[in-house]
């Protein structure tokens, strides 16, 4: 019940906050969606030289179709520019990959997820045009860190940012796999 310092590392971060909040905005099992941590190493990947950068720390998964993607880094490096846009970038070039490789598909886009310290901010990446392609942020939303943060955040907050944020994410997200199955 005692707020956690934010001197914790990447996998705790992962494991305690991020985790059971994104898992709970887009993990719905019986319908095929997933959210998965896919930053661990392969058997396969330990074989391939150099494989081991080549995922993200996360994906939200549908139909064996990956439709986003996602970066996260504890508060202790939110401070290096150069690591937070290295993220940045690892996470447009997953998303643009998965843009590229989506000609036969439904999907208009790919969602991004950038996770500094307990702040998470949602973009989106299309194609514009032929060569063009947009990313554009949707939202950001803190984490709190513990059941006593709670009621600092008050209705007015959960209103407009959670529930606005959420639902631009939300319907990004249909928008994005267009599947009438997730029009609420």
């Amino acid at each position: 019940r005692i707020a956690f310092e934010e001197e914790i590392n990447e996998t705790e971060l992962c494991i305690r906050f991020v985790g059971p909040f994104l898992c709970g905005l887009f993990d719905d099992p019986d319908d095929g969606l997933y959210f998965r941590w896919t930053n661990e190493t392969t058997l396969e990947a330990k074989k391939q030289l150099g494989s081991s950068n080549r995922h993200p720390d996360m994906c939200i998964t549908k139909s064996f179709n990956s439709f986003a993607y996602g970066e996260a880094k504890p508060v202790c490096q939110g401070d290096n520019h150069y690591l937070i846009c290295h993220d940045l970038i690892r996470v447009t070039a997953f998303c643009k990959g998965a843009v590229i490789s989506m000609d036969n598909q439904q999907m208009k886009g790919v969602l991004g997820i950038q996770v500094v310290g307990r702040t998470v901010t949602f973009y989106v990446l299309v194609l514009s045009a032929t060569g063009l392609y947009a990313m554009l942020e949707l939202t950001n939303i803190k984490i709190p860190s513990c059941l006593n943060d709670l009621p600092q955040v008050n209705n007015r907050y959960l209103s407009s940012v959670m529930g606005l944020g959420c639902c631009r994410i939300f319907d990004m997200l249909n928008y994005l796999i267009q599947d009438p199955a997730y029009c609420w």
